[in-house]
């Protein structure tokens, strides 16, 4: 989010933006950046049916070879320290979250020169950038294949899922260039990276029943207050 407003609001690679209220959208920001951490506290349910036989990505999560360090042939083997995996969830986070600012750069650079300026022309770079996306998926998993000896480590739940999501990651990601181009990434990013999160949290609590408890839902009622409150200002500061 901070990266994908800077880029715009300071003109990085892209035509600088200007809006009507500056300081209106600069308290969106900072409340959307507010609420973001106003998730943190709220403690989801992590209690699994012990009677429930494991699946096959259970097996494989928890095999050696994956997630397990052999310390000594009488110790067998120990898992990671929980705090060295949530350093790398975090920064392998982070660094999705830059490439995810920066992947729709050159399209909004593109859309800012005089000769594409017009409706028509705000899809006309969406099948490249997609084929894009397509060759490079496909040149990481040929490495992977090779790296594991053509023995790749398969989630099979996953697969159908993964393929939904990537079809409805096509349409939000043909919406955003039709958005970033009439509004500005100052204005579409804060609001594409903080209404998600309100989506998936109500996921959470009515479909997935992750979230219970007065104190947890009083956290993520007072975070969707802040969100949707941030969200209005950066819209309105247009």
């Amino acid at each position: 989010m901070v990266i994908g407003w800077s880029v715009g609001h300071f003109g990085i690679f892209v035509t600088k933006e200007e809006v009507a209220h500056p300081a209106m959208n600069w308290a969106g920001i900072l409340l959307a950046l507010v609420s973001i951490g106003l998730y943190f506290p709220i403690k989801p349910n992590t209690k699994k049916k012990e009677s429930a036989a494991p699946s096959e990505t259970d097996r494989l999560i928890n095999s050696e070879e994956e997630i397990g360090i052999v310390s000594g042939s009488n110790k067998g083997v120990q898992p990671k320290s929980e705090m060295h995996n949530k350093m790398i969830g975090v920064l392998l986070s982070m660094l999705a979250g830059i490439l995810y600012a920066s992947n729709v750069i050159p399209v909004k650079r593109l859309q800012d020169e005089p000769r594409f300026h017009g409706t028509h022309y705000l899809l006309a770079f969406t099948l490249s950038h997609f084929l894009g996306i397509f060759a490079m998926s496909t040149v990481l998993l040929v490495i992977y294949c090779l790296y594991k000896r053509n023995r790749p480590q398969v989630f099979p739940e996953s697969l159908l899922p993964g393929v939904a999501a990537g079809l409805m990651w096509g349409v939000a990601q043909a919406g955003m260039f039709v958005a970033n181009a009439n509004l500005g990434l100052s204005i579409t990013f804060p609001i594409i990276c903080t209404g998600p999160g309100v989506v998936a949290s109500l996921w959470g609590v009515l479909a997935f029943k992750e979230v219970s408890g007065f104190r947890n839902l009083a956290w993520l009622l007072g975070a969707f207050t802040v969100t949707v409150s941030g969200i209005l200002l950066i819209t309105f500061s247009h």
